[in-house]
């Protein structure tokens, strides 16, 4: 009869453990990236949502909008409502193109955002503030935007 060696036992039980450690934490790597694609496509709703109601409930701000939109002259306190609002859509595209670019960001929602820029460069204003603050924003969002602009804007 053999004799069990208790060395080589626990040997083989720390081994067994170590791998399942590391299946384990492979798991909850997945989880974590689920996770985190799910609170980037929360996050793009929500600030998506916030802008659309406030000025599907202002009268005043829709007009804004569409006044600056227009090429209309803005007074100094309208410019500065039109700026901030230019701002912060710029932000939230350079936030998404960052999370896309790292794989966070699913591609179906990216492909919307992409649809919902290119619309929104349709519009002379928003155009303008982006190229008097292009460079601070990542080259490659700035690439894609360029795409989406006739070849008469582009410097």
């Amino acid at each position: 009869m053999k004799k069990i060696d208790i060395g080589q036992t626990i040997q083989i039980l720390a081994n067994v453990g170590v791998l399942a450690g590391i299946i384990f934490l492979i798991f909850e790597i997945q989880q974590n990236t689920v996770v985190a694609e799910m609170q980037a496509a929360d996050d793009y709703l929500a600030s998506t949502s916030e802008l659309n109601i406030a000025v599907s409930q202002s009268a005043e701000l829709a007009e804004l909008l569409v006044k600056s939109r227009n090429g209309d002259e803005l007074t100094e306190a309208e410019g500065v409502r039109v700026r901030l609002i230019h701002a912060n859509l710029l932000r939230s595209w350079s936030r998404l193109y960052f999370l896309h670019e790292r794989g966070v960001f699913d591609d179906s929602l990216w492909n919307i955002q992409r649809s919902d820029m290119r619309r929104n460069l349709e519009s002379p204003d928003i155009v303008s503030y982006w190229e008097s603050r292009r460079d601070q924003f990542d080259p490659g969002l700035n690439a894609l935007i360029e795409g989406f602009l006739p070849e008469r804007i582009i410097e």
